[in-house]
């Protein structure tokens, strides 16, 4: 019974996990320790039946099951906590909270790799003999596995995030990463045509700054004379090669290299990384976010009918030079990201878990220049790189 009640429950802390509900997810770890205590209770009770060598098998299948069930509790108790910190520090770079990210962070990594101790443990003791002498639970344990191995799936994500982020955010210093706004209903090789950027700006932990531009604007400042490749100079009979049209490559990280030494030939100002969002990822961001307002267009914007209207101050009145295109995505993705880092009380789990189905649907993806920390997000199979 104690099994199938840490199964349900996992799966229920699970849920309130990625909803950001850390008590309700730790309420539910409780009603799991209560349990656990209950077996150990009936254990001690019995005791007169190991003494005596009745039955020596069962019995330490029996307590090696309860050391298991601890081992899952207080690791699902750790994963829960060390993501709540991950949150804060959210929270803090965001500039929701006023003080540094740095103890939040800490405070992640410590319990995340707690978590990932007695989980991994867990799952050691699950593949071991000793619990086959109790046959009548092996449907239960085996779904308990598949439970476990949900959660350290989250934990190993959310350490691979706490290893990384604070390098990201320049908690010792300052970095600036470019941003890419595609829009993919019009196709190019990395999801869309790069109708709009943001510099996005970090330091000591904090984002600083966030401009986005419209990429032609970015692209009248380059004063070389670059040749296209020559399906861009003949399939779209442009002559120069700029910025909008760097992803032509399909792999993601030559374009983002290609597409940071157009912006630093056109500004002048270097960037530590570059990340591609397209229109499919803002769609999910507002499904969080709710509806954003544009005034300059005296029209409200919503997940529901955000590529119509994409489309449609796309194709409107175009002509060659239009910035309709642009325009529409600029101030579209200027009041998305204004809503999102500089208004409190965001819901940061659920922009998380949007930004993380972005990634694994190649929405979203991420480059950066450091070496060390690409090859990193690499090694952690990272999705969007």
């Amino acid at each position: 019974w104690s099994i199938i009640s840490l199964r349900s429950n996992l799966s229920e802390s699970v849920e309130h996990l990625s909803k950001g509900e850390f008590e309700k997810g730790l309420d539910a770890i409780k009603e799991v320790k209560v349990g656990i205590g209950q077996i150990d209770g009936v254990i001690k009770s019995l005791d007169t039946f190991k003494q005596i060598g009745a039955l020596n098998k069962q019995w330490q299948a029996i307590q090696e099951l309860s050391s298991l069930l601890k081992d899952v509790a207080d690791g699902s108790e750790q994963a829960i906590l060390g993501t709540k910190e991950l949150y804060e520090s959210l929270k803090a770079v965001s500039g929701e909270r006023q003080e540094s990210p740095r103890e939040y962070f800490d405070k992640a990594q410590a319990e995340l790799g707690l978590a990932d101790f007695y989980l991994s443990k867990a799952s050691a003791s699950l593949k071991g003999e000793t619990l086959q002498n109790l046959p009548f639970i092996k449907t239960q344990i085996t779904e308990l596995s598949k439970r476990i191995q949900i959660y350290s799936n989250l934990v190993k994500k959310s350490r691979a995030v706490v290893a990384i982020l604070p390098q990201v955010v320049a908690i010792d210093g300052k970095s600036s990463y470019l941003l890419l706004l595609q829009n993919n209903a019009e196709l190019r090789p990395t999801g869309g045509f790069i109708g709009s950027v943001a510099k996005v700006d970090f330091e000591g932990g904090k984002l600083k700054k966030l401009a986005v531009s419209d990429v032609y604007e970015i692209d009248g400042q380059l004063k070389l004379n670059v040749d296209p490749p020559k399906e861009i100079k003949s399939d779209l009979g442009v002559p120069r090669w700029f910025l909008r049209d760097s992803n032509w490559e399909p792999d993601f990280p030559t374009s983002a290299r290609q597409a940071e030494w157009f912006y630093t030939k056109s500004t002048g100002s270097r960037v530590n990384g570059v990340v591609a969002l397209d229109v499919s990822a803002m769609q999910g961001l507002l499904s969080v976010v709710g509806p954003i307002d544009l005034a300059d267009y005296g029209e409200s914007v919503s997940e529901d009918d955000l590529f119509e209207k994409a489309t449609t101050h796309a194709e409107q009145g175009f002509f060659p030079g239009s910035q309709a295109k642009k325009n529409f995505v600029t101030a579209l993705s200027t009041q998305l990201f204004n809503k999102i880092f500089f208004l409190p009380k965001q819901n940061w789990p659920a922009i998380v878990e949007s930004l993380g189905k972005s990634f694994s649907g190649k929405h979203l993806m991420i480059y950066l220049s450091d070496p060390k920390l690409f090859s990193y997000l690499i090694v952690q199979n990272w999705p969007g790189v």
